[in-house]
């Protein structure tokens, strides 16, 4: 499963309508939910179950997002996800403004109407909400799903570039520290490839389109590191 939550939030009702923040949002949940319909449609056998009903659901509650993922290997799984949630990440940040931090994690939950429990949400949301960044990573239980799964050495080379590990930066202890966690490397997917490796020049663009939009929001104090984090992964990662 996927726990998403905005940030950035603060203070916009002061420079936009509450109107135009909810179509904003809006829209960003619509574009996640037509990019895993385009998927379900081309990966139909992976994505539903024999009764035909889709394996993937999504729960959108004030500011966040949910993506429920059933399968008797979710790790197979986790390449789609990671592809729809980086994408999500650069329609959200580039388009709308609306920066996301995030976690993927596995295990058992459960979807009463308008709720989610269980410990794979209390594990994302544990491990999001450290994270002193915009960006999307995976639990340490997720990560070791991944590199003690069977086809985990055929499949290293695409699950590197997709998931590259990072020392993320993570609030622990009344500070921060670094942990060397896989992430989902949403800058590769903003020139539409897997391939993070770019030139100088794109770099540079990619992080001058992310400081104008920073430039929009309201930074507060103690909050400046999450943005500085963020600059530093597009540059470390691409670099």
């Amino acid at each position: 499963m996927v726990f998403l939550e905005s940030l950035g939030i603060k203070g916009i009702w002061s420079r936009e309508s509450p109107d135009l923040v909810v179509e904003k949002w809006e829209r960003v949940i619509n574009t996640l939910r037509e990019s895993i319909r385009c998927d379900l449609d081309a990966h139909d056998r992976l994505c539903r179950n024999e009764s035909g009903e889709e394996k993937i659901l999504v729960r959108n509650f004030t500011g966040t997002i949910i993506i429920l993922a059933e399968d008797e290997d979710p790790i197979s799984l986790v390449p789609f996800i990671s592809s729809w949630v980086g994408s999500l990440f650069n329609y959200s940040l580039f388009e709308e403004g609306v920066m996301l931090r995030g976690a993927i994690s596995i295990g058992e939950y459960y979807y009463p109407e308008k709720m989610v429990l269980g410990p794979a949400i209390d594990d994302a949301v544990e491990w999001q909400s450290r994270a002193n960044w915009a960006g999307v990573i995976l639990t340490p239980q997720a990560s070791y799903g991944i590199h003690g799964h069977p086809l985990y050495p055929k499949l290293k080379e695409s699950t590197d570039l997709v998931l590259p590990e990072y020392p993320v930066p993570m609030n622990i202890e009344g500070g921060e520290r670094r942990m060397n966690l896989l992430t989902v490397g949403w800058p590769a997917l903003h020139y539409g490839t897997t391939n993070l490796k770019r030139t100088p020049d794109e770099i540079n663009d990619i992080i001058r389109k992310m400081s104008h939009i920073f430039s929009q929001h309201h930074i507060g104090m103690g909050e400046e590191n999450k943005y500085r984090n963020t600059l530093d992964y597009v540059r470390e990662i691409m670099n």
